[in-house]
């Protein structure tokens, strides 16, 4: 990550009717989260996910958002 930290995130939404499709692009630089940051990160994801509550999660990745795109149908 150090080497190339720019990352892009794409999130569609397709369904047949037209009006209805989306997609989203957010773009930005990615670290290492540590300390508080890192420790509420994975509180949230074992809150919402339990299956998470006995798994050993490797670190986390913060991304520092510089750019969002957007579009839909309707």
């Amino acid at each position: 990550m150090a080497v190339h930290p720019d990352v892009t995130f794409v999130v569609d939404h397709y369904t047949e009717d037209w009006d209805d499709v989306w997609w989203a692009r957010v773009r930005g630089t990615a670290r290492m989260a540590h300390g508080d940051e890192e420790a509420k990160a994975v509180s949230l994801l074992r809150e919402k996910y339990p299956q998470y509550q006995s798994h050993q999660l490797a670190r986390v990745v913060a991304v520092d958002v510089t750019e969002v795109r957007g579009w839909s149908g309707s």
